[in-house]
C-alpha cells in the first residue's frame, strides 16, 4: 500500500485546472485512508470501494474540507 501522503502526487497535475479546487482534490485523495488512521465507524475496505468513494468518503471529505477551514480560516 502505497503512504497516504503520496496519494496527493497523483492529483497535482489536475490543480492546473481553473475548475477544480486544489484542496478538495488533495482531501479526496486522502479520505479513504482515514479509517487507518483515526477511529472511524467504517472499515477501510468500504472507503476504497465504489459504494464508499460514493457514499461514505463524499461526507468524510466534507467533514474533512470543514474542520479545515474552521482550524485554519484564511489570512
Amino acid at each position: 500500500m502505497p503512504f497516504t501522503g503520496s496519494h496527493v502526487a497523483a492529483v497535482l497535475p489536475l490543480t492546473r485546472s481553473a475548475w477544480l479546487v486544489p484542496s478538495a482534490l488533495v482531501i479526496g485523495s486522502m479520505v479513504p485512508d482515514l479509517p487507518y488512521y483515526l477511529p472511524l465507524p467504517v472499515e477501510a475496505t468500504l472507503t476504497h470501494s465504489l459504494a464508499g468513494v460514493l457514499g461514505v468518503d463524499v461526507v468524510l471529505g466534507l467533514a474533512a474540507m470543514a474542520c479545515g477551514m474552521g482550524c485554519w480560516p484564511a489570512s
